[in-house]
């Protein structure tokens, strides 16, 4: 019995690992594959177009899906580790006790605004039935990086501030 119990321990503490470092480093993950995938994308169309004077129609649709998401992906890493782009001059007028709380209320305000990209990225997904050129795919698959990224930007925008927040309560910051 004690090495059933054990092993459902180890098991869970395996699956608790691997979702910490999913979280960490999952972003990171996809835009490595998403830059390798572009990289030999573009390689394979200039040797095919230089050196076998053929064009490579699918690697420049790939190549173009693959840029889109890595902008998106790499949007998402910035959020998380708090280097996201944001205009902060107006807040440095206020008291230092204030500005923190500012940063919070301009975060909610996107925070709303993802949602609502989310509603309307959504829309759009579910409106196109077209297909892509070469690849005759879908391009709702391609169009699903908006919702699926701003509910990203939602869910680590709201990590961010819980860190934040819980560093300046624990007075480490």
């Amino acid at each position: 019995m004690k090495g059933k119990i054990l092993r459902r321990c180890q098991f869970r503490e395996a699956v608790n690992l691997f979702v910490r470092s999913l979280d960490k480093e999952a972003e990171e993950i996809i835009c490595a594959i998403l830059l390798s995938l572009l990289i030999f994308c573009l390689t394979w169309m200039i040797a095919a177009r230089y050196l076998f004077e053929l064009p490579a129609h699918w690697a420049e649709e790939i190549t173009r899906f693959a840029f889109i998401w890595l902008i998106y992906t790499g949007a998402i890493i910035a959020i998380k580790r708090g280097e996201h782009f944001r205009i902060t001059a107006q807040f440095r007028l206020l008291p230092e006790k204030i500005q923190k709380h500012q940063l919070l209320v301009a975060d909610t305000i996107w925070l709303l605004y993802n949602i609502l990209l989310v509603k309307y990225g959504w829309d759009l997904v579910r409106m196109y039935s077209e297909v892509t050129p070469a690849l005759q795919i879908p391009m709702k698959y391609a169009y699903s990086i908006i919702p699926l990224s701003f509910v990203m930007f939602s869910i680590r925008l709201i990590q961010f501030n819980y860190k934040q927040f819980r560093l300046d309560k624990n007075g480490e910051k």
